[in-house]
């Protein structure tokens, strides 16, 4: 062999260790990078975060809601046989706070339910929880507010037993007892501001850009001695959409036929004198905006007034704080 097919066999050789080197290297990479996209991937995969929490429950109705770390789909299986969660309840896709409003319930009954946070945001994974439970107060005894939810093997054991919420209560608290109580939902948005009973509502216009405030108050979910229906009315104009509130029903006739707003029904029931347990829902108007606020609060009623240039227009009406 002379030297050129020697130099020739060694040039090829070398450069096949070359080329298989540079092979091994860049499947190493790419190993790696699916690793690290893989453990993203499960990061990033939807997870339950807090609760489940039964916000409300009444003899007839209530609100559970628990959180994820990705937005993602509210689904709630439920039913009074742990075993046949046939009935459902659910909000729009969207956020990772979720909420939703379970109705004619059985008083004094046990239910038992699992939800599920489907197509989680970017990455189309679902969560999915164990069997939790509660059980619905007496039709004479008090609502449970902010109560962690049972597992269902906690509920089970507890048998018949009543809620916590629905022992035997004070002599001022059974002045009362027979008034079913649900929260009233506070949200803003730059150009309004909205109050609901309604969690499935309070959901959508989370979606539609509404900051979530808390719970105003609590009205009561039938008329009951001493209770006026909550008005809710509403109007539009150069983009802008304002709500008004009131339990006078001449004061809703007179916005409807002469201020141009629209009813939008009742949204629940509330004391205009003050009973026990309740506080004032106080109403101020901005002038110059047309903007209404409802606050339950001094220090906020203060501030409006003095740097925002409210003015004060009494008390609206009256809800429970419990």
């Amino acid at each position: 062999m002379n030297m050129k097919r020697i130099l020739a066999v060694w040039l090829a050789a070398g450069a096949i260790t070359c080329w298989t080197a540079a092979q091994t290297s860049n499947n190493a990479e790419e190993k790696a990078e699916h690793a690290s996209q893989a453990k993203k991937d499960k990061e990033a995969n939807v997870k339950i975060t807090k609760g489940p929490t039964v916000e409300y429950a009444s003899a007839d109705k209530a609100v559970i809601a628990w959180s994820t770390n990705e937005p993602s789909g509210t689904l709630l299986h439920y039913g009074t046989d742990r075993n046949n969660l046939s009935q459902t309840a659910q909000a729009p896709w969207g956020g990772t706070t979720h909420r939703v409003d379970l109705k004619n319930l059985q008083a004094n009954t046990n239910y038992f339910f699992k939800f599920e946070s489907e197509h989680g945001e970017g990455t189309g994974t679902e969560a999915e929880s164990q069997i939790f439970g509660f059980r619905t107060p007496a039709s004479n005894a008090q609502a449970i507010h902010e109560q962690p939810a049972m597992t269902a093997d906690q509920l089970q054991a507890q048998g018949g037993a009543p809620a916590a919420s629905a022992t035997a209560s004070t002599p001022a608290a059974a002045s009362t007892a027979e008034v079913q109580k649900e929260p009233l939902y506070r949200l803003t948005s730059s150009k309004d501001r909205l109050y609901t009973t309604s969690s499935a509502e309070m959901n959508r216009a989370k979606a539609l850009g509404y900051n979530f405030e808390g719970i105003a108050g609590y009205v009561a979910t039938s008329q009951t001695s001493g209770t006026s229906p909550l008005y809710r009315l509403t109007k539009s104009a150069s983009g802008k959409t304002e709500h008004f509130y009131t339990a006078s029903a001449a004061e809703m006739q007179n916005a409807v036929s002469k201020l141009g707003f629209v009813s939008e029904g009742v949204i629940g029931y509330v004391p205009t004198t003050q009973l026990p347990g309740t506080v004032p829902l106080e109403r101020l108007v901005q002038q110059s905006t047309g903007e209404y606020l409802y606050t339950t609060s001094a220090a906020e009623k203060q501030q409006a007034v003095s740097r925002d240039h409210y003015q004060d227009q009494g008390v609206a009406c009256y809800v429970w704080q419990s």
